[in-house]
């Protein structure tokens, strides 16, 4: 978390922030980052797994948010599914495993 909001920080001061209210006690310096734990902040903050994957397969897995959502709140908040809960997380699935046979689109 600290090297996240330190690489983020250094890319809005970058970008022009000029002030900001922040913990510095805990905040890593930029610099002291390792080069792989940076790269790694910066795809996670900017999102760079969609340029990787591409837009329409990254949107395919984007689905499973809710689900994942779901399975969090019912393991550790114990909350309990209802049967649309349910019938959608097996949607969500379904709908994956076509999008997934279905051949990619020439072009």
């Amino acid at each position: 978390r600290e090297v996240l909001n330190a690489v983020f920080l250094y890319h809005l001061t970058k970008a022009g922030l000029d002030l900001a209210i922040v913990n510095s006690e805990k905040l890593e310096r930029y610099a002291s980052i390792p080069e792989e734990e940076r790269r790694l902040a910066e795809d996670l903050l900017w999102n760079r797994g969609v340029a990787r994957l591409g837009a329409a397969r990254a949107a395919v897995y984007n689905t499973l948010v809710p689900f994942v959502a779901a399975v969090l709140a019912f393991l550790f908040l114990h909350e309990v599914p209802g049967p649309l809960h349910i019938l959608g997380g097996m949607l969500i699935i379904v709908g994956i495993l076509l999008a997934r046979q279905a051949p990619a689109p020439e072009g």
